[in-house]
């Protein structure tokens, strides 16, 4: 597997191992063209082995969206003890990898997964033990939140989805000493944040860019080890003459987990 998050050279954020954070990028795709090449030339230190993996076209979102919120649940994992409950907004196609991250890291902390589609809760159960699903088209989420714990808030938000009205409504319901995790860019760039309560409570608001090298080489690792349901996460397969099809899906919010597209 070819590491996509790359760097044109070495500086002290990549000799850390923070290489998604590189001062000077070489983004697959993005900083550089031929992310559809059939054949690519890359640095061997980029290579990453999934010897022992099977389905080899449902491991793609692996450098993406299981990459991104493996670091996200790694970094909130520090703020979490047991029993704490961990909210998860946005149970698409990158909740569908961050339930399992919660569930697999923190196994002793009491998840939430909120989304807006009875189909999309419904998808991300089956993929882990998830404590308590809430849809917020249809019931309000700070009160459920508020009732589970008493009026206290919750340790942890992983937001998926970051637009100012979803980051302003969760925010409200950190506890003392707990972390909010913006992961999503959706919506417009700034957020209003509740400057009073994230001091007072001591609250950390931060954010987390996919992955880098070392977390890469993780993320494959507990994949081989049967932590994260790789396959079942991957629900539908286009072919490449298929892409508009398959951007339609995304656009009418028709997807549940993820799709692939096969390019050979």
């Amino acid at each position: 597997m070819v590491y996509p998050w790359q760097y044109a050279e070495e500086d002290q954020l990549t000799i850390k191992g923070f290489t998604q954070l590189a001062r000077k990028r070489l983004r697959l795709g993005l900083d550089v063209d031929g992310g559809l090449q059939e054949y690519l030339a890359t640095n061997y230190k980029f290579l990453v082995d999934v010897d022992g993996l099977e389905d080899i076209p449902a491991l793609a979102p692996l450098g993406c969206a299981a990459l991104t919120t493996y670091r996200a649940a790694k970094r909130i994992r520090p703020y979490i003890e047991p029993e704490d409950y961990v909210v998860v907004v946005g149970l698409g196609g990158l909740g569908s990898y961050a339930v399992q991250w919660v569930k697999s890291l923190m196994p002793y902390s009491r998840l939430v997964g909120i989304d807006v589609r009875d189909e999309t809760l419904e998808f991300t159960s089956k993929l882990a033990n998830i404590d308590v699903l809430i849809n917020a088209s249809k019931e309000d989420p700070i009160k459920v939140l508020n009732e589970l714990t008493r009026g206290l808030g919750v340790k942890a938000v992983i937001d998926l989805v970051g637009s100012p009205e979803v980051v302003s409504k969760y925010i409200n319901i950190v506890d003392t000493l707990g972390v909010y995790m913006i992961v999503g860019l959706m919506g417009a760039p700034n957020v209003p944040i509740p400057r009073p309560r994230i001091v007072r409570s001591e609250i950390t608001v931060t954010g987390t860019y996919t992955g880098s090298l070392p977390d890469q080489h993780e993320v494959i690792s507990l994949v081989k080890r049967g932590l994260v349901k790789y396959r079942e996460v991957v629900t539908r397969r286009y072919k490449f003459e298929e892409v508009n099809e398959a951007f339609n899906a995304l656009k009418e919010s028709k997807v549940v987990g993820r799709t692939v597209v096969l390019v050979s």
